[in-house]
């Protein structure tokens, strides 16, 4: 129906059936917000990861990059060392984000992560840092609870980073700022792997497996265990107060950002077909679910769609 006059409605019915699940959405007051349905969280484990193939535009190196997602660790924890597992990464030694020091810190010697922190990993063949060097926010989100988190790497002089010299990393949590640092280390890369790498959501995979055998893929280590929802990749480091705002927001056009996006997940069941979950963008980043979904009830962060 145009909810404006009525005038000018469509109907579905003939030629495509109705798009519409009644249980997926929920319409409430005046203000038409659509809420997602409860059980659109993923439960990530050692076997449950999302591969999205490789692309250039994953990798954007020269105008910055956002990560953000919403999470809730695992209270018992997840991979055993010094990470509690990659939020995301970009194959062998490419770009990832990652959960760190898994509950105790410091983990890894002569390190000063704190426990939990959000750290960005980067590295190729002739840069990069181990545990100690790697950048990590300055406070870290609590197990078992929901958690807004964002990582935003800026390109010397650009908006967001003036300098002539080091790419600046930043983190937010609950759209708060979590700290910086600035290194010519800090590189956005694809990795070692010369066909490039998947971008993996959950874990990361050394041997960059997709497309081959589900076996395969899910034999990758730096497993996160716990909800992830929300997750959205855009191609410019974004401001705090954008972050704040938006993070439990739909997008809309109207994002200050919006142009810079280049892929949403919603991690909705109905965006789910065929082992692909739906880049709800643009459709152009679709990733291949290992393992099947693992949707729990009641285990949802759920944002405002204005419709």
């Amino acid at each position: 129906v145009d909810s404006h006059s009525g005038v000018h409605s469509l109907d579905f019915s003939v030629q495509f059936g109705s798009p519409f699940n009644s249980s997926a959405d929920v319409v409430t007051g005046a203000a038409r917000v659509v809420v997602d349905a409860p059980g659109s969280a993923i439960l990530f484990s050692a076997a449950t990861k999302v591969y999205i193939p490789y692309s250039p535009l994953l990798v954007p190196s020269s105008s910055g990059l956002t990560f953000e997602a919403w999470i809730k660790p695992n209270t018992l924890g997840g991979t055993t060392g010094i990470q509690g597992g990659y939020l995301a990464s970009m194959g062998n030694k490419g770009w990832g984000v990652t959960l760190m020091c898994n509950g105790v810190a410091p983990c890894c010697p002569s390190g000063t992560h704190v426990a939990d922190s959000i750290g960005f990993w980067s590295s190729n063949a002739t840069t990069g840092y181990g545990c100690v060097n790697q950048p990590s926010s300055t406070t870290g989100v609590t197990r078992g609870v929901w958690s807004h988190i964002a990582v935003t790497v800026a390109p010397p002089v650009t908006k967001l980073n003036p300098r002539t010299a080091g790419t600046e990393v930043c983190f937010y949590i609950n759209g708060a700022e979590s700290g910086c640092s600035n290194s010519a280390a800090y590189v956005i890369t694809k990795g070692m792997d010369a066909q490039g790498s998947a971008l993996v959501l959950g874990g990361t995979d050394f041997t960059s497996c997709f497309p081959t055998a589900t076996t395969q893929c899910v034999s990758g280590s730096g497993s996160y265990f716990g909800y992830m929802d929300n997750v959205r990749i855009w191609n410019t480091a974004l401001d705090e107060p954008a972050l704040d705002q938006f993070k439990d927001a739909s997008l809309l056009p109207t994002h200050p950002y919006y142009t810079s996006l280049v892929a949403n997940y919603t991690f909705r069941s109905a965006h789910f077909q065929n082992n692909l979950l739906v880049d709800t963008h643009t459709g152009t980043f679709n990733g291949y679910v290992t393992n099947g979904l693992s949707f729990v009830g009641g285990e949802d962060q759920t944002i405002g769609y204005s419709n």
